[in-house]
C-alpha cells in the first residue's frame, strides 16, 4: 500500500508540475531587463545600492531633519512626531536604534540640492525615452509590451511638461519658494518610483514602477536571472523534493497518516504553482502595473517551500528535543512568561505582522499545552470522584476571599484552587499577548484564533458552562471592536462589496463570476481583466480561497476546502488519542500538536468563510498554500511532529 502511495505522490507531483509551470522567458520582466541592459549612460548621480531616494535627500536639505518636516508640503511639523500608530512607532524606534547605518546624506544648501534634483529628473526622463525607443523596435515580440508603451508615453509626456514648468519658474526668480519645492518633490517621487506618506513620514518603493528598473538595489536583470533559475529547477521543488520527503517520513507511519502527508505535499505544491504563475503573468495587461509587483514570488516561494520541507523533517526528528524544551518551560514558568511576551512583541515589530501572528500562536499554545498537561487528569479525577466542578464562583473566590491561616481545605477545594491558579497565570500571559496583537498591531484575526483556543482549553478543564461564559465575553468584546474603523471596513466588504471603501472584494467577485463552472485552469488565470483591473496584491495570501475557486471551479474548490478541514480534524483527533494512551512517551508534545492543529482548523474556516463573505474577512492565510513563511514554517513543523508521534519509531 505504501509503495502505491509513493507512486501516486510521484505521479501527482509530476502532473502538477507539467500542468502548472510556465516558461519564465515569456514574462514582461525578462523582456524589459534585456532592453534595460542595452541602455548605457554615464550617470552624474549614482544612487544605486542606497535605501533612500533623491526626493528624500531634497526634503532633508529643505529643513534639515526629516522628523521635523512634512516632506510632501515642505512645512515644519507643529507637533513632535508624525501621526503614527503604536505599531508604526514601535517599528520606527527599532529602526532608529538599529546597528545599521541608514543616514541619508544631506546637501545643506537648498539651491544646490534643488538644482541637482532638476538635473536628476532630466537624466531620468532621457533614460525613459531611450527605453521607449527600444520598445518600438521590439513591440511585436511580446504582446504585453503594448500596454506598457502607452503607459510609458504618458509618463514621459507628463514628466517633460512638469520639468519644463519647473525650469521656467527657476529662470524667472532668484529664490526658491515652497510651491517650487512641492512640484519638484512630487516629480521626483513620480520618476523614481516612490510614494510618501504624510501620516508616517515614510518613503516606500513602488516595485511595479518602470523607474525601479534603473534604481533597484539588485538590478532587474539579476532578479530575472534568479527567477529564471528557480523556474528551470521547478521540477526539483515540485516532484523530487516531495517524493524525497515522503520517503523519509512515510515509511514508518500508517496509511492514514500517509494520506494526510499526501494532502500536505499537494497543498504546498499548489501554492508554489500559483506563485509561479503570478510571477509571470500578473499585471501583464494592466496600465497601472508597469512592472510585475509579484515577479519575485517564484524565487521567494520556492525558497519558502524548501524551508517548509526542511521543517517537516526537523519536526519529525526533533520530537525528543522539543519535549525537553517544553518541560524546561514548564519548570521555569515565570521567566518563560516574560520571554514569551517579549518574543511576540519583537516578532510583530521587527520581523513582520504575519510571522508575529504565528509566534503569538506558538507562545499561547505552549502555555495552554502545559496547563492541560499538568491539570487535565486532576480536573477529570476531581469531577469523577470528588464531584467537584469548578464554577465562576470559584474563580471569584480566588480574588475576593480572605485568606485564613486556620482554614482547612478539603481535597476538592485544594485541587480546584491549584488548577485555577495555574490557569489564571495562563490567562494573564494570553491577555497581554492578545491585546498586544489586536490593539497595538491590529492583528484581529490572530487574536480571535487564540481567544477561541483558550475557550477550547476552558471547555477541556472546566466544562461547557465556563466555556459558554468565555464565548459570551468574546461576544461582548466583539461588540466593542465593531466601533473600530478596521472592523467597519471588513463588515462593509462582507455586506456591500461593490460599494465598500476598499475595492478588493469587488474585483474578486468579478474574477469568480467570469469563471466557468470548471474554473479558468491554473495556466489560464486572468490576473487582470480586459479593462486592466487586477486582482489585489494579497491574492496569494489572504484571498487564496478565491483564487482556488477561480482556478478549479466551485466543486473542486469545495473539495479542497473539505480536505484541508479533514486533514486538521484527523491531526486533532489523533493527537487527543495519543495524549490519552497511558503508554505514550510524548504526551506534552501531543497536547501541543492538538492545540496548534485546532488553531489551524479555525484559521482555515475563518479564511474560507471570510472569502465567501459568510463572515467578515479576517486577513488570515491558508496553511501550506498561501505565500510567505508564516503559512509554511509552523504548519510544516507541527505536521512533522505529528508524523513522528504516529510513526513506529515512537514505539521504541
Amino acid at each position: 500500500m505504501k509503495i502505491l502511495l509513493a507512486i501516486i505522490i510521484a505521479f501527482s507531483m509530476f502532473m502538477l508540475w507539467k500542468i502548472g509551470i510556465q516558461d519564465y522567458d515569456t514574462s514582461r520582466e525578462t523582456f524589459v531587463s534585456k532592453l534595460v541592459d542595452k541602455i548605457q549612460s554615464n550617470r552624474k548621480y549614482n544612487f544605486e545600492n542606497k535605501d533612500f531616494s533623491v526626493a528624500e535627500q531634497l526634503c532633508l536639505s529643505w529643513v534639515g531633519e526629516k522628523e521635523k518636516v512634512n516632506c510632501s508640503s515642505g512645512r515644519e511639523l507643529q507637533v513632535e512626531n508624525f501621526n503614527r500608530t503604536l505599531a508604526e512607532d514601535f517599528k520606527h524606534y527599532i529602526n532608529k536604534f538599529s546597528l545599521t547605518d541608514n543616514a541619508v546624506p544631506k546637501i545643506l544648501n537648498k539651491k544646490n540640492a534643488y538644482l541637482d534634483s532638476v538635473d536628476y529628473c532630466q537624466e531620468q526622463i532621457e533614460r525613459l525615452i531611450s527605453l521607449r525607443n527600444q520598445f518600438d523596435e521590439s513591440k511585436n515580440v511580446n504582446t504585453s509590451i503594448s500596454s506598457l508603451i502607452i503607459t510609458l508615453d504618458y509618463k514621459i509626456k507628463y514628466s517633460k511638461d512638469e520639468l519644463l514648468l519647473i525650469k521656467s519658474q527657476l529662470l524667472r526668480k532668484d529664490s526658491i519658494d515652497i510651491n517650487d519645492y512641492q512640484k519638484l518633490f512630487n516629480l521626483l517621487l513620480y520618476l523614481e518610483g516612490y510614494s510618501y506618506s504624510s501620516n508616517t513620514g515614510d518613503f516606500k518603493k513602488l516595485m511595479w514602477d518602470i523607474s525601479r528598473a534603473f534604481d533597484e538595489n539588485t538590478t532587474l536583470s539579476n532578479k530575472v536571472q534568479i527567477n529564471h533559475f528557480f523556474n528551470q529547477t521547478s521540477f526539483i521543488f515540485l516532484v523530487i523534493l516531495p517524493v524525497c520527503t515522503f520517503l523519509f517520513l512515510g515509511s514508518t507511519v500508517s496509511v492514514s497518516s500517509n494520506i494526510c502527508l499526501l494532502l500536505v505535499l499537494v497543498s504546498i505544491s499548489l501554492g508554489l504553482i500559483f506563485a509561479s504563475n503570478a510571477s509571470i503573468n500578473y499585471g501583464s495587461t494592466s496600465a497601472i502595473f508597469e512592472l510585475n509587483p509579484l515577479s519575485n514570488q517564484i524565487s521567494r516561494q520556492s525558497t519558502v517551500v524548501l524551508i517548509g520541507h526542511t521543517m517537516l523533517l526537523i519536526g519529525f526528528y526533533s520530537v525528543n528535543l522539543f519535549q525537553k524544551l517544553l518541560l524546561r518551560i514548564d519548570r521555569n514558568i515565570k521567566s518563560s512568561c516574560i520571554y514569551g511576551i517579549s518574543l511576540v512583541a519583537i516578532s510583530y515589530g521587527v520581523i513582520s505582522p504575519a510571522l508575529g501572528s504565528e509566534f503569538l500562536k506558538f507562545v499561547v499554545v505552549v502555555f495552554a499545552s502545559i496547563v492541560t498537561f499538568r491539570h487535565a487528569k486532576e480536573s477529570f479525577l476531581a469531577k469523577k470522584y470528588l464531584q467537584k466542578r469548578n464554577t465562576l464562583v470559584d474563580f471569584c473566590n480566588m480574588f475576593f476571599s480572605k485568606k485564613r491561616n486556620d482554614k482547612v481545605y478539603s481535597a476538592a477545594e485544594f485541587i480546584s484552587q491549584y488548577i485555577i491558579r495555574s490557569f489564571l497565570s495562563l490567562i494573564i500571559v494570553s491577555a497581554v499577548t492578545i491585546c498586544l496583537s489586536a490593539l497595538v498591531f491590529g492583528d484581529l484575526g490572530g487574536a480571535l484564533i487564540l481567544t477561541l483556543i483558550l475557550i477550547v482549553l476552558v471547555f477541556l478543564l472546566f466544562g461547557i458552562k465556563l466555556a459558554f461564559v468565555g464565548i459570551s465575553i468574546l461576544s461582548m468584546f466583539s461588540l466593542i471592536l465593531l466601533a473600530t474603523n478596521k472592523v467597519k471596513e471588513r463588515i462593509d466588504l462582507m455586506i456591500s462589496p461593490m460599494y465598500a471603501s476598499v475595492s478588493d472584494f469587488a474585483r474578486l467577485i468579478g474574477f469568480t463570476h467570469a469563471a466557468d463552472d470548471d474554473g479558468y485552469g491554473i495556466r489560464e488565470l486572468p490576473w487582470c481583466s480586459s479593462e486592466g483591473i487586477c486582482l489585489p496584491l494579497q491574492v496569494l495570501s489572504d484571498y487564496m480561497p478565491t483564487l482556488i475557486l477561480g482556478a478549479f471551479g466551485h466543486n473542486i474548490g469545495l473539495i479542497i476546502f473539505f480536505l484541508l478541514c479533514l486533514l486538521f480534524l484527523v491531526v486533532v483527533s489523533k493527537s487527543v488519542y495519543l495524549f490519552l494512551l497511558p503508554e505514550k512517551k510524548y504526551k506534552l508534545v501531543a497536547v501541543f500538536v492538538f492545540y496548534f492543529a485546532t488553531a489551524y482548523l479555525i484559521q482555515t474556516l475563518l479564511t474560507f468563510f471570510g472569502n465567501w463573505r459568510i463572515i467578515p474577512l479576517s486577513g488570515l492565510s491558508v496553511p501550506f498554500m498561501s505565500i510567505g513563511l508564516s503559512a509554511m514554517i509552523f504548519p510544516c513543523f507541527i505536521f512533522g511532529i505529528f508524523m513522528r508521534l504516529n510513526s513506529d519509531k515512537d514505539k521504541e
